[in-house]
């Protein structure tokens, strides 16, 4: 009679650390948000199109790609992710709480439009 004697380790297994497993995690949610933010800015520009809007213009492009930027980023802090937006938002808004029961308004801080009303 043959015995065979099974491996005690797996020899396919790999040690995978705590590190790592969050590395993938966070890769599969920014492919997730890209996927969406793709998607759902797509359609938006459609419909700004749609609207009569001049998509080709060279400010507008840069402007909305300025806006999917934004979307992005805030996805991405939503999931706990960090984008390089996240510091200027953060410096440029600012939360301003309203009466009891209303909800919280977020504003531009003075700051930011004193030179245009120098002009």
């Amino acid at each position: 009679m043959t015995v065979i004697k099974f491996p005690k380790e797996n020899p396919r297994a790999t040690e995978t650390s705590l590190v790592q497993v969050q590395e993938k995690i966070d890769d599969a949610k920014v492919k997730y948000i890209n996927n969406l933010v793709d998607q759902h800015c797509s359609a938006l520009l459609a419909h700004i199109s749609l609207s009569g809007f001049d998509i080709e213009r060279e400010d507008f492009m840069k402007d909305f790609a300025f806006t999917v930027e934004t979307v992005r980023s805030s996805m991405m802090r939503n999931m706990g992710i960090s984008h390089p937006l996240h510091e200027q938002i953060d410096e440029a808004m600012e939360v301003v709480d309203t009466e009891e029961g209303d909800d919280e308004d977020i504003t531009f801080p003075s700051v930011m439009f004193d030179d245009e009303e120098d002009e």
